[in-house]
C-alpha cells in the first residue's frame, strides 16, 4: 500500500473515531409520556370512585397539570411525546406537544410498542414515563437518561408495585414480557425478564404512584407540609 492511500485510510479512520465521539457526546434522547385522555369513559387505569366521574377527572387533571409543569423544565434536547391511550377529545394540557395513540392488547405490548417506535425513529435513550406519579420532578427525568449511559435498562419502580419511569439503552423483547397478575407485579415481571437475558438493570428511588382520590389527597397534605418548612 502506499502513502497515499495509508494517509488516506488513517484519515478516515479518525473521521469515524470522531463521528462515533460526536454521537456519544449528544445522543438521541426521546421521552414517551403515557397518559389516558381526561375524558369521561376513558381513565382505563383511574376508574370512579363512588364520588362519580367529575372529582374522579379533576384528580386526574391535577396529574397531567403537575407533568406539564415539569416537562418545561427538562432540556430541549430531549424530545418530548406525549403518548396518549385513546384519541382525547382535546389536548388542553399539552399544547404544542406531539402526540402518539398507543396501540397494543395490554400494558405490557404497549410499553413495548412505544420503545419499539421510539428506537425507530432514531433514538439512542429512550425514558417512558407515567403521569400517576407526581413526586417526578425534572432532575429525576435528566438522571434516567444519565444513567442509560452505563446501564441497559433504568426502572423507577411504585408502591403499587408496577413501575413510575422505564427507560431503555437498546430494544429488546425483554421489555415486554408476558404477565400474569396472579404471579408477580408488573415490576417483578419486567425486572425478572430484563435480567434473565442478562441485561444491566439500575434501580431508582421507590416513589408513590396515584391510584385513587384518596392518594391524591394524601399526596396534597404532603406537598404542603413540605411547602411550609420551607
Amino acid at each position: 500500500m502506499d502513502m497515499y492511500h495509508h494517509l488516506t485510510l488513517s484519515w478516515l479512520s479518525f473521521f469515524f473515531i470522531i463521528l462515533q465521539t460526536n454521537c456519544n457526546i449528544m445522543p438521541n434522547y426521546h421521552l414517551i409520556v403515557t397518559a389516558d385522555p381526561p375524558d369521561i369513559g376513558k381513565l382505563s387505569h383511574f376508574p370512579p370512585e363512588e364520588s362519580g366521574w367529575e372529582q374522579t377527572l379533576a384528580v386526574y387533571q391535577g396529574l397531567l397539570s403537575n407533568i406539564s409543569e415539569v416537562l418545561w423544565q427538562i432540556p430541549k434536547e430531549i424530545k418530548t411525546v406525549i403518548a396518549w391511550s385513546s384519541q382525547p377529545e382535546q389536548n388542553s394540557f399539552f399544547p404544542g406537544r406531539k402526540s402518539w395513540i398507543q396501540s397494543g392488547d395490554n400494558f405490557s405490548s404497549r410499553t413495548g410498542r412505544l420503545l419499539e417506535r421510539a428506537f425507530l425513529r432514531g433514538a439512542s435513550h429512550v425514558v417512558v414515563l407515567d403521569v400517576h406519579t407526581p413526586s417526578v420532578t425534572s432532575a429525576i427525568i435528566v438522571d434516567a437518561f444519565k444513567r442509560l449511559d452505563s446501564s441497559d435498562a433504568v426502572i423507577g419502580p411504585a408502591i403499587s408495585g408496577n413501575w413510575y419511569l422505564l427507560g431503555a439503552r437498546r430494544f429488546h423483547p425483554a421489555f415486554f414480557p408476558e404477565i400474569d397478575p396472579d404471579q408477580m407485579s408488573p415490576l417483578e415481571a419486567i425486572v425478572k425478564s430484563l435480567k434473565a437475558v442478562n441485561l444491566q438493570v439500575d434501580l431508582m428511588d421507590i416513589k408513590y404512584d396515584i391510584c385513587t382520590i384518596a392518594d391524591w389527597q394524601h399526596h396534597l397534605f404532603r406537598a404542603k407540609n413540605v411547602y411550609q418548612k420551607t
